[in-house]
């Protein structure tokens, strides 16, 4: 969706790429479907939020209630995704022999996991469409959006952000800097909808810096699999491949940090703090 187009039509053109992504994840495990789906099922948070006062606040929060059970399945299906993978590229970098032996049987079992995250998927799948949320959520695509709300909370946001002058490297401060991020773009998204919106460079940084983190916190989060994981391989194995599992992550979580320090210096600067929470 282009910006400058009507809320409605942004609503409208979120709520069928859901949809369609659903519709896909339903013919069986698509990376690509998983990532669309998580993205749209936030988007539908926020065009929820704009039309709460439409459609009301009881089938408002249950349709709410719908979209978070939805990601709940959907976070695990990515997570092992992007593990599968990850395990992989260490497959390929180690050494012949009895590492790579030991990633091996580390990737057979996030595969057997992935397996068992993909069927709780397809079932949360069917228990969405089959919920009468669709329909709030049908509706809310298609009425006149409330953008002094998504506004207030924009600006909120931005306030917040005030407290990192400073980027975080690593722990809870990072995490809950990653999720007011996420939530911050969404919103900034939504409001493409009116003339005296973000400008789209704005925008981009806010998504770029969201992958950054994202890619910083997959990182933690594999090492943390590793450790608990690796207990389960035979000793010879696991003095080899743990370690060199955990460097790999530290080494990846570096890059992304080193490229998000530079990304997040010339946000702050570009950071627009004194933003009118006024109706477009």
């Amino acid at each position: 969706m282009k910006p400058g187009g009507s809320a409605q039509e942004i609503g409208a053109a979120w709520w069928d790429g859901l949809r369609r992504a659903l519709s896909a994840l339903g013919t069986g495990p698509d990376a690509a479907a998983v990532h669309q789906a998580r993205v749209y099922a936030r988007r539908m948070r926020v065009v929820l939020s704009a039309g709460r006062a439409e459609i009301g606040r009881g089938p408002a929060r249950r349709a709410a209630r719908a979209l978070a059970r939805l990601a709940k399945a959907l976070g695990p299906v990515r997570d092992w995704e992007v593990r599968t993978v990850f395990l992989e590229r260490c497959r390929k970098s180690a050494p012949a022999g009895a590492i790579r032996k030991g990633i091996s049987l580390l990737l057979r079992s996030a595969r057997r996991q992935q397996t068992e995250a993909q069927r709780g998927l397809r079932r949360a799948v069917r228990d969405f469409v089959r919920r009468d949320a669709v329909a709030a959520l049908s509706r809310a695509a298609g009425v006149p959006a409330d953008g002094r709300r998504v506004r207030k909370k924009i600006r909120k946001q931005l306030l917040s952000l005030q407290r990192y002058s400073k980027l975080p490297s690593a722990g809870p401060r990072q995490h809950a800097l990653r999720l007011k991020i996420r939530k911050l773009r969404y919103r900034l998204e939504f409001l493409a909808a009116w003339p005296d919106g973000f400008r789209s460079s704005f925008v981009s940084a806010v998504k770029k810096i969201q992958d950054l983190l994202g890619a910083a916190h997959d990182a933690d989060i594999q090492q943390r699999w590793v450790a608990k994981e690796g207990i389960l391989l035979p000793e010879p194995l696991r003095r080899g491949v743990v370690p060199y599992v955990r460097e790999q992550c530290r080494r990846e979580k570096k890059a992304a940090c080193a490229e998000l320090r530079k990304y997040w210096r010339r946000f702050a600067q570009d950071m627009p703090w004194e933003y009118s929470a006024k109706a477009p």
